[in-house]
């Protein structure tokens, strides 16, 4: 089991989750909203959770508190970023050094 020092020290490596996003996607996903959305830098991610197939458009964006020291309010990050687990998150769970 991690400390919360551990696991402050191993976001501030990792950060992955401070630089992509995912919005739930609840139109058609047709072939022009495709080429839309790509044509923007976004794809669209098909995941089971819960035994129910959701639909997310993905982005890579760099979370405007991230510095190149690391997140500069991480002390007094969101309440999200606080309980987020990267190690259960399927879009960073391959990069998240939780789980290394």
């Amino acid at each position: 089991m991690l400390t919360d020092k551990e696991k402050s020290d191993l976001c501030l490596g990792c950060l992955k989750c401070c630089t992509l996003l995912r919005i739930p996607y609840a139109g058609d996903v047709s072939r022009e909203s495709v080429s839309f959305y790509s044509a923007r830098g976004m794809k669209f991610v098909e995941v089971m959770e819960g035994g129910r197939r959701r639909i997310y458009l993905t982005f890579e964006h760099k979370c405007p508190q991230l510095t190149n020291l690391g997140c500069k309010i991480y002390p007094v990050r969101p309440r999200s970023c606080r309980l987020f687990d990267g190690s259960k998150d399927w879009q960073v769970r391959d990069a998240c050094l939780w789980n290394k």
